[in-house]
């Protein structure tokens, strides 16, 4: 949210097998939805995710390979048949051998699914684990129809495979509470985001001496000096990392807060002027100035750059310190932005004009360490006019597109 940086954080292996390069996504998709904090994310598969084996292709596959080239074959049986895909195509295969970083002596394109041929780094997952155990077969009902109608073939272990079950994948912890003084009493105030959070628990000197959490709203006596800390609990049972921790001297009433303050913040500004820290006034009287936007936990979020007190640029920075989004400014107007992927690609790029209206948007792919525009759009007054997107131009005439012309890319 704050720098525009993605990752992927699990993998679904969703996909049914389908004679011929016929697709019906609607009983695979994943359908991901994050929790309102973003700590989770729940998702649905029809691959064992507990126990199914998974790993990627090393480099191009082709449609007649007798071998495949992979990152690792750990989990995988010495026999058995694979899943392979590249488009439309689901390839079910089979092979005879492994070595440590091979599948060999391949069975192509078994009942009836179409030949694939997979780029570096697509997956390779086991059929078996894509499949209800065999013993099961008879006492299972009629398979789902839209299963029917593009199998046929009832006896086809394509028509076995798993359906898809609920996973609920941890990808961050939660916020961590910040505990201060306040007057006579101590404050917990909650993280950022706190949709989720169901208590808090509380330590001192590392020792925890909450039973259940403590509910926002409550109070808690500390009753004696020492060092304090607290984490944040969600309904789920997942913690927070502990909060910064608060020196008391003597016995203290812990408030326990709904939400933050507003006369607090855990974001706060740091200004530069040739490396050295300066009030606001001074950068704003200096030819050349930065301001880093600092969080009390996760450190510089956001820097930027001034010229005689006006922006110029500034970078959203993620976890890594790295800028993912790029803002640049003219007359201390937005004139572009730019989104680059955490391994320094160049992901995409967006025109503004002068009365802040986007004129165009960029997307990029790199293929080969050479960058190319994927998709590029052109807009008056925000209202698209123009796309180029797979060698097709298409531009509007009127409220109808018109695909004008098809070029070789």
């Amino acid at each position: 949210m704050r720098s525009g940086d993605g990752w992927e954080s699990v993998k679904a292996f969703s996909v049914i097998c389908y004679p011929g390069s016929f697709d019906a996504s609607g009983p695979y998709d994943n359908d991901a939805k994050g929790s309102p904090d973003g700590t989770k994310i729940a998702f649905v598969s029809n691959y064992d995710l507990k126990n199914g084996p998974a790993t990627e292709t090393k480099e191009n596959v082709s449609k007649n390979a007798d071998r495949i080239p992979v990152q690792s074959t750990i989990g995988f049986p010495k026999k058995g048949r694979l899943v392979m895909r590249s488009g439309f195509n689901r390839e079910v295969l089979g092979y005879e051998r492994i070595t440590p970083t091979s599948f060999e002596e391949l069975s192509r394109g078994l009942y009836g699914t179409p030949a694939s041929s997979p780029t570096k780094g697509q997956p390779i997952t086991s059929f078996e684990s894509r499949l209800i155990p065999e013993e099961q077969w008879k006492n299972l009902p009629l398979p789902a129809s839209y299963m029917r109608n593009s199998i046929k073939d009832l006896k086809s272990p394509l028509m076995y495979q798993r359906q898809s079950d609920v996973y609920v994948a941890v990808i961050r912890l939660p916020d961590r509470p910040y505990l201060r003084k306040d007057g006579s009493n101590v404050e917990l105030i909650p993280g950022e985001n706190h949709w989720e959070t169901y208590g808090y628990h509380i330590f001192q000197d590392g020792k925890k001496i909450t039973g259940d959490p403590l509910l926002p709203g409550t109070s808690f006596t500390l009753e004696r000096r020492g060092t304090y800390t607290a984490v944040s609990v969600e309904w789920s049972g997942l913690e927070s990392k502990k909060s910064m921790p608060l020196k008391i001297d003597n016995s203290m009433t812990l408030k326990i807060l709904l939400n933050k303050p507003a006369d607090f913040s855990l974001i706060y500004d740091r200004w530069l002027v040739n490396g050295e820290k300066v009030s606001q006034e001074v950068a704003n009287r200096s030819e050349e100035a930065v301001k880093e936007i600092v969080h009390i936990y996760d450190g510089i979020i956001h820097t930027e750059w001034y010229n005689w007190g006006q922006i110029t640029r500034r970078y959203d920075l993620n976890l890594e310190g790295k800028p993912i989004r790029r803002l640049f400014y003219q007359n201390g107007k937005l004139a572009r932005r730019e989104l680059h992927h955490r391994d320094g690609r160049h992901v995409s790029t967006e025109l503004f004009d002068l009365d802040g209206y986007i004129t165009e948007a960029i997307q990029y792919r790199t293929v080969n360490g050479k960058i190319h525009e994927s998709n590029h759009w052109w807009y008056e007054k925000a209202v698209p006019v123009k796309n180029i997107k797979g060698g097709a131009i298409y531009e509007k005439d009127g409220s109808r597109w018109i695909k004008k012309i098809i070029r070789d890319e």
